[in-house]
């Protein structure tokens, strides 16, 4: 699979009722901020835009929970538990912005 654009993702509306999913940087040829364009439904827009926020939200959480169930085999879990509520912040800041909250 190929690397998908690097975020944060935002949305722009185009026209009414047209939405574009994009990064907004600007390279030799001039300036590009398109992903995908002509969303028609706000709420899509907003969820694509949360994309690279929810997938790092998710593998952080991941890799947090499989240390924090060999911790809890060893008695330390409480180690992990700072951790645990960054990511779980993380995962919520990136739910609002998937819910068009932000």
């Amino acid at each position: 699979m190929n690397k998908y654009t690097p975020g944060p993702w935002r949305v722009y509306q185009e026209k009414p009722h047209y939405y574009s999913v994009g990064t907004n940087y600007v390279h030799d040829r001039g300036h590009d901020s398109n992903v995908v364009r002509d969303v028609r439904n706000e709420a899509n827009a907003c969820l694509m835009a949360a994309a690279p926020e929810l997938l790092e939200a998710l593998e952080e959480l991941h890799a947090i929970s499989g240390e924090a169930h060999i911790e809890l085999k060893n008695s330390h879990a409480v180690r992990k538990m700072g951790q645990f509520l960054a990511a779980r912040e993380k995962a919520q800041a990136a739910i609002r912005k998937a819910r068009g909250e932000q």
